[in-house]
């Protein structure tokens, strides 16, 4: 292969790596219960206008956190039961995002 040939194969990747690398953003964050005690092992999604993130869980001290997440507004979900999350409205700003405490009943 041509020097100038590989020159363009890699810039061309590096172009199309460049949108996805610059709109990452971590997100993170705490959920207790009422009492005051961490909600341990909760299940959390992120979602962009019906494009749901991967879920990440509580730990047993109920920090959670998001890595990569797309830049701009979202609703955070908090999935304390089954069928339906507790929703809150964030704005996810790069390089990271620190959500205010979150309490459940």
């Amino acid at each position: 292969m041509k020097p100038l040939a590989r020159c363009t194969i890699a810039t061309s990747l590096v172009l199309l790596l460049l949108p996805a690398l610059a709109h990452a953003a971590a997100v993170r964050g705490k959920v207790e219960r009422m009492a005051g005690y961490p909600a341990a092992y909760i299940r959390i999604t992120l979602n962009f206008a019906g494009r749901r993130t991967s879920a990440v869980y509580t730990g047993s001290d109920g920090f959670y956190y998001v890595p990569k997440a797309q830049a701009g507004r979202c609703v955070l979900e908090i999935w304390n039961t089954k069928d339906k999350p507790t929703s809150f409205q964030i704005e996810v700003r790069e390089p990271s995002t620190q959500v205010p405490t979150v309490r459940l009943p």
